[in-house]
């Protein structure tokens, strides 16, 4: 079965929604996104993002009665399958979900929640990824998961969300991520329609380092888009989301699953014939062409169109 995402329209959900609904009140009033004076903003900096971020947040309380242990799952398999999976004993003590202030849901997939959460002992804010057992087992996406978390724990760059540490109760796994203040690149290019040359230059080259990173550990990402770069708080870019990353591949026809956003897929993906790293390269290519001009190179509201764009 394939597994193609549909890219969303419009924010929706996400960190770049709450970014926008709670520290965007500035750009409220204009009357068009993609107008002359919001695009000037941009002009005098290397990073438009960085120009629009707020340090400061607001303090939520929510009920996430959900997140707390719901009793022993059904099927005992869940939790032998996870039990050497998920341990934060390095971290000196093991946490758990009542450590973590639970502020708002700041995303929501197929899989998971994504929640921002004060760590209770800091005060140091993070992106918690929740992840219900019984639906990944019943979807069987836990391999997808483990691979993921091995991902997040292995690669150490600047320009890839980091992992703090992950746990889990009866029901639940929880991803302690690095929460980027800026949100999705998308929702800048969904602001600004495109980026001057000189931008779309800096922002080429943090996706480049980023995926330089993976490729050299033989992963291949599978998934490049702008809602899955991530904006931190000093303008710089970080890839996140590797639930369709694919590990040891170290040749250039090491995967074949049809997976990943059809704007962005590499013609020998959408074919269906073995791949390697050269289809995150395309997709990189993609996202520079649309920083540039405001669409991907391929589009067609059409999707057979757009297949027939892209081979």
């Amino acid at each position: 079965h394939s597994k193609v995402s549909e890219r969303r329209k419009s924010q929706g959900q996400g960190l770049a929604s709450f970014l926008k609904e709670n520290y965007m009140g500035e750009f409220s009033n204009k009357p068009s996104l993609g107008d002359r004076e919001t695009r000037a903003l941009s002009q005098d900096v290397e990073s438009p993002a960085q120009d629009m971020i707020k340090s400061d947040v607001i303090d939520y309380d929510m009920d996430l009665g959900s997140l707390d242990d719901e009793g022993e799952p059904d099927i005992v398999l869940i939790e032998e399958e996870y039990k050497s999976m998920l341990d934060n004993s390095n971290h000196g003590h093991f946490l758990s979900r009542k450590d973590f202030k639970f502020l708002k849901l700041i995303g929501s997939g197929a899989h998971a929640q994504v929640y921002l959460a004060e760590k209770i002992d800091n005060n140091k804010l993070y992106a918690v990824k929740v992840l219900d057992k019984k639906e990944l087992n019943r979807k069987k996406q836990i391999k997808g998961t483990k691979i993921e978390r091995k991902i997040l724990e292995k690669i150490k760059s600047p320009f890839i969300v980091r992992m703090h540490c992950a746990f889990q109760n009866n029901t639940k796994l929880f991803l302690v991520l690095e929460y980027c203040y800026g949100g999705e690149l998308f929702f800048y290019l969904k602001h600004m329609k495109k980026f001057k040359e000189r931008t779309a230059k800096f922002y080429a080259a943090n996706i480049v380092l980023g995926l330089k990173a993976l490729h050299e550990s033989q992963i291949v990402y599978r998934d490049l888009k702008p809602e899955n770069v991530l904006v931190n708080q000093d303008g710089y870019l970080k890839i996140t989301d590797f639930g369709l990353a694919k590990e040891n591949v170290n040749t250039t026809e090491g995967a074949q699953t049809l997976c990943g956003t059809p704007e962005y897929l590499a013609p020998e993906v959408l074919k269906n014939k073995p791949y390697g790293r050269a289809a995150d390269w395309w997709s990189f290519g993609c996202i520079v062409y649309e920083m540039l001009e405001g669409l991907p190179p391929f589009y067609s509201q059409n999707r057979d169109q757009m297949f027939k764009n892209i081979c």
